[in-house]
């Protein structure tokens, strides 16, 4: 094992592509909404949950779009523990388990699990909470910091699993 530390980037390329596609969805839903508005056909209730939705895609796509542009590091694993975009700081004595696996729809993870997880879970924020608990397998909590492989570039997760066990071995 080396001790330098692993620093996983994130896949500008993949970030681009999410971004783009869910804003050209929320373009073309709100186009098509104000459309259907303007003949008098959708009124109130109705007009306002289209919009929420098409805002809702041109906001998910805004956030991919920052990612790509600002780019910042999805992970980083190194002696004193884990920190980066995609996990909050932690350090090796609260890690518990490190593992990484295939989800139910061929999509690989790396999963770290926690002696105390309600502190790391005070830490994140509830659509961190919502992200994280909705990749474990069978949807729990086993993992509290999850990190899907489609977004690291370099880095598969069963090397960053390996290069994390070996630090977390050595601490």
């Amino acid at each position: 094992m080396t001790s330098q530390p692993v620093v996983a980037e994130l896949r500008r390329g993949r970030a681009l592509l999410l971004g783009t596609l869910s804003g050209i969805s929320g373009l073309v839903l709100l186009g098509v909404f104000l459309l259907i508005a303007a003949t008098g056909q959708m009124e109130g209730q109705e007009l306002v949950l289209s919009l929420c939705l098409a805002a809702s895609l041109l906001g998910i796509s805004a956030h991919h779009i920052g990612l790509a542009l600002r780019r910042p590091v999805a992970l980083r694993i190194d002696a004193s523990g884990i920190s980066g975009y995609f996990a909050e700081p932690a350090v090796w004595p609260e890690i518990m388990e490190i593992d990484a696996w295939q989800g139910s729809k061929g999509r690989r993870y790396l999963g770290f699990a926690f002696l105390n997880p309600d502190i790391i879970l005070g830490r994140q924020s509830a659509w961190r909470r919502f992200s994280n608990w909705s990749r474990n397998p069978g949807f729990g909590y086993r993992y509290q910091i999850v990190i899907s492989e489609d977004l690291l570039q370099d880095y598969g997760v069963d090397a960053l699993a390996a290069q994390a066990r070996a630090f977390h071995r050595a601490a």
